[in-house]
């Protein structure tokens, strides 16, 4: 049995209506795969500063690594960040992480393309999320350069053709593997990466 914990994308981590009627599918669907998955709520939108959140992430990722063999930890979107950061202090080898259409680096764009990390965080706006800012800012400045070469050979990104959200140049790292999925914008783009997610550990040996 593989154990899966899933970090959501960007909102307040309490599953909308039709998003409570996928995640029960997506259960469905790995236990097929001899997986099981826990939701680890994030809202992003919360005043309480990005370190309590990173603090709090990797107290649970630790308790769960000490009662399972084998753990998974998917960051959806925005919560791709935040599971690099966890693996870069955890650094346990029971541990994998697979982002999904995540934003993890801070890249220089072309000049048209306006979706820096400010745009991302939605900055500026009646609601902000500094700690999404604040994962991403960290993910780049300290969590890719702390991770060893064992964390990034247990480190998938997953990227779709395109995403008209998440600039795709944010989504890979230098020397960690990138999985491509068929899928064109963010939200089809999470859905195949959702869907291929059992064949990929598979494949790339993480299971």
């Amino acid at each position: 049995m593989t154990y899966i914990l899933y970090l959501n994308g960007l909102g307040t981590g309490k599953p909308r209506k039709r998003e409570q009627i996928a995640m029960r599918y997506v259960v469905r669907y790995f236990k097929r795969h001899d997986m099981t998955i826990t939701h680890i709520p994030i809202n992003w939108f919360s005043q309480e500063s990005f370190d309590r959140l990173y603090q709090d992430t990797v107290q649970t990722v630790r308790a769960h690594c000490k009662k399972h063999d084998r753990v998974v930890l998917v960051g959806v979107s925005a919560g791709g960040s935040l599971a690099v950061n966890v693996m870069s202090q955890l650094h346990d080898p029971k541990l994998s992480v697979v982002t999904v259409c995540s934003p993890l680096r801070i890249t220089t764009l072309p000049w048209w393309d306006k979706r820096n990390l400010a745009y991302l965080a939605k900055l500026g706006t009646s609601k902000p999320s500094q700690r999404l800012f604040d994962s991403v800012t960290c993910c780049n400045n300290t969590a890719i350069p702390n991770l060893t070469m064992q964390d990034k050979q247990r480190i998938i990104t997953v990227r779709q053709w395109m995403d008209q959200i998440v600039p795709k140049s944010t989504m890979t790292v230098p020397g960690i593997r990138t999985y491509r999925v068929p899928g064109i914008g963010h939200i089809f783009g999470i859905i195949a990466g959702a869907l291929k997610l059992p064949a990929i550990l598979k494949e790339t040996r993480l299971l």
